[in-house]
């Protein structure tokens, strides 16, 4: 879906590594201001979007004001190597707004 939000500060875009299947993942995340309503969400960058610098892209537009981003909302469920049940639902950035990708 398309969302017009803007980024505040480059704090607001981070990356954190963790274990998953015995190898390092880093993943990122961006907090996005939306308006009408007024909220802020925070917004998944997957791996492989974390591995072609859509996380360093994005803070070349913190601060210029509203800008489109899509982004999907994503849910679902599964069992772990350790047979717990996990869940996970929230946004995730489909790709780099187009004021962005025009940079690039």
């Amino acid at each position: 879906m398309k969302i017009i939000a803007q980024i505040l500060s480059a704090t607001d875009i981070t990356t954190s590594t963790k274990d998953r299947d015995n190898r390092k993942v880093t993943t990122g995340q961006v907090k996005l201001l939306c308006t009408d309503p007024s909220q802020i969400i925070d917004v998944a960058i997957t791996e492989e979007q974390v591995a072609a610098g859509y996380h360093s892209s994005l803070k070349t537009i913190v601060g210029k004001g509203p800008t489109e981003f899509m982004v999907e909302y994503r849910s679902g469920s599964f069992g772990d190597d350790n047979n717990r049940h996990r869940s996970y639902n929230g946004f995730r950035l489909v790709d780099l707004p187009p004021s962005v990708q025009a940079k690039a």
